[in-house]
């Protein structure tokens, strides 16, 4: 999943701006850095992460950077502490965000549990 929504093609505008940000990690390497994450207080079993998607309506008539804002924004107030990706798709008339995010927070304090199937759950 993490790849999928990282591709340039998706990700990347006309004029080559790319919209993929890290949130408590470096966004290139986030997949790593989750795992890494997880082996390091022993909760690299059961669910990875979760994605979110943000969509927005073409008639809004945003731009790539403010979705991508809008975004990163969304994802430090629902998820502090925890390691975030955004990438902003800008391939589809309708631009969209989505927020994958490690199940497990840096301080190992406590685990996402998604009780009410408010997102999609990654393995």
């Amino acid at each position: 999943m993490i790849q999928y929504v990282s591709q340039p093609k998706k990700t990347m505008d006309e004029e080559g701006n790319r919209y993929l940000t890290g949130v408590n990690c470096v966004a290139d390497v986030a997949m790593q850095s989750f795992m890494a994450t997880k082996r390091l207080y022993g909760k690299d079993t059961g669910t990875f992460f979760y994605q979110y998607t943000q969509s927005f309506s073409p008639e809004e008539e945003l731009t790539p950077a403010q979705a991508h804002e809008i975004g990163l924004e969304l994802a430090e107030r629902f998820f502090p502490g925890c390691e975030v990706l955004v990438a902003t798709h800008v391939d589809r008339a309708h631009i969209h965000n989505h927020i994958i995010f490690n199940s497990t927070n840096l301080d190992c304090d406590r685990k996402f549990r998604d009780f009410w199937f408010s997102g999609i759950a990654l393995q």
